[in-house]
This record gives C-alpha cells, sequence and structure tokens, in this order.
C-alpha cells in the first residue's frame, strides 16, 4: 500500500537508537500511524513537532502491515506559540485526544476540516470557542453526541443547563449547544465549556475504557 497525502501530527514515540512511530491524521485516511527512520536526525527531528503539517509518502506492504513514511514539512504551526502558553497547550491537548479517540483508517472528514481551520486560525480572538466546538464534535462524530432532548432549563437567566446523560447529571453551558460564532465568552464560562467537556470524556469514555486524560487538557482549564 503505498499513498501521499498531507497530514498533522498527532503524537511521536521513539523507535530505535534514530527512529520514531508517529501518528498522523489526515483528511484522506484518518490517523495513520507508521515509522519515521531517522526521525531522531538533526535534519528532520526538529520539526517532528504535535500540530505541524506535513506532505507524507507512505509505503506499507498492506494495511495491517508496519509501514513508514517519508516525510517533508508543509506549516510549522507549533513553533509560532512557543511564547503562547494557552495556544500551545491548547494545541498539544487537541493532538493528544485525536491520537486516543480516533481509530486508524477511519476518515473523519469533518473533524480534520474542523481541525485544520482552527490552526490555520489560531490567532482568531475567538480561538477557544472553535477549540471547545471541535472537542464537542470529535464526541459526536466517535458516537458519544448529546441528545438536545435530554437539556433542562437550570433558570430562565442562566447561562448552563442541565444534562442528563446514563444517569449523570452535568452543566453544559447553552453556547455549545447553539451555534453562534461570533459569540464573545468570559473566563469563567470558557472555564465552565471545558469543565463540562472533561466531566463528559472522562465519564463515557476515560473510566470506562480505564484510559488516562491527557495532561495538557487539565493544564488547559487553569488558563481560565
Amino acid at each position: 500500500m503505498n499513498w501521499q497525502c498531507d497530514g498533522y501530527l498527532i503524537s511521536k514515540n521513539k523507535f530505535r537508537e534514530n527512529s520514531i512511530i508517529a501518528n498522523f491524521f489526515t483528511n484522506e485516511y484518518g490517523k495513520v500511524g507508521g515509522i519515521i527512520y531517522g526521525g531522531n536526525s538533526r535534519k528532520i527531528k526538529n520539526y517532528l513537532q504535535n500540530s505541524n503539517l506535513l506532505h507524507l509518502i507512505f509505503n506499507s506492504k498492506g494495511q495491517n502491515k508496519p509501514g513508514y513514511f517519508k516525510v517533508e514539512i508543509m506549516t510549522p504551526n507549533a513553533v509560532k506559540y512557543f511564547d503562547d502558553k494557552e495556544r500551545t497547550i491548547a494545541l498539544n491537548s487537541l493532538t493528544s485526544l485525536l491520537n486516543i479517540f480516533l481509530p486508524e483508517y477511519q476518515p473523519y472528514k469533518k473533524i480534520f476540516t474542523a481541525v485544520d481551520n482552527l490552526i490555520k486560525n489560531l490567532d482568531h480572538p475567538n480561538w477557544i470557542y472553535y477549540y471547545l466546538k471541535i472537542e464537542l464534535l470529535i464526541l459526536s462524530e466517535i458516537g458519544y453526541g448529546i441528545n438536545i432532548e435530554n437539556v433542562e432549563n437550570l433558570t430562565n437567566d442562566s447561562k448552563n443547563k442541565n444534562l442528563i446523560v446514563d444517569q449523570v447529571k452535568y452543566q453544559i453551558p447553552d453556547y455549545l449547544i447553539q451555534t453562534n460564532n461570533n459569540i464573545q465568552l468570559s473566563n469563567q464560562e470558557i472555564k465552565d465549556g471545558l469543565v463540562f467537556l472533561k466531566q463528559f470524556m472522562l465519564h463515557k469514555f476515560f473510566i470506562p475504557n480505564r484510559a488516562t486524560l491527557p495532561a495538557a487538557r487539565n493544564v488547559l482549564e487553569k488558563y481560565f
């Protein structure tokens, strides 16, 4: 199996002395993994940073066989935000969640489009709103969507609503179940959204699967 496309680096692990095993998120093939020979070499290791967009040339003897990548940097996104802790942590959180949630070789074109748009527009003042909507989209696309019929008002003037799923009660911010791309959020409203999504992910996925929420996702809350 041989193909070429662009993909965002979402994880990397050392493999032998001078190589790494990397996972990429692509529009055409979803999450794909393989070996990058020389991935720890001075020549390319500096641009093998999570969230960077690379051109991938993939070769494998079959879908169930280990493959390998030849890579070329397209857009070095990570370096743009080395001095911006909030955006750097958000990118680390997002790539970690994609790596955990997405199965291999299953395209998720809606998620890819949303991720691509966010990374390309991360300087937008309302970037955190789009980040939160991506987490919600990921959950929906992998089968953990929210049934709006289970949402109840708290009070007439509340910005949060009750949501009961599998006998667990959450408080979901109004803006997560509405479509308003121009909404301006306070730090408290952002934190409410992060807390709700974290609790939902923990109860629906991480705890049942005995998995660990990425550290970057916990850290992200501390900035709001």
